[in-house]
């Protein structure tokens, strides 16, 4: 048979602590965002 849908079920933290930064330090990407191939 073939699989055509598939489920994984894990827990969650419930107690997340979030922080909000004013400011991000400079990075090797600059202002290109996660994964971007600089085109």
């Amino acid at each position: 048979g073939s699989r055509f849908a598939q489920l994984i079920i894990l827990p969650y933290a419930r107690n997340l602590k979030v922080t909000e930064a004013k400011e991000l330090a400079k990075s090797e990407r600059g202002e290109k965002g996660f994964g971007s191939t600089g085109f």
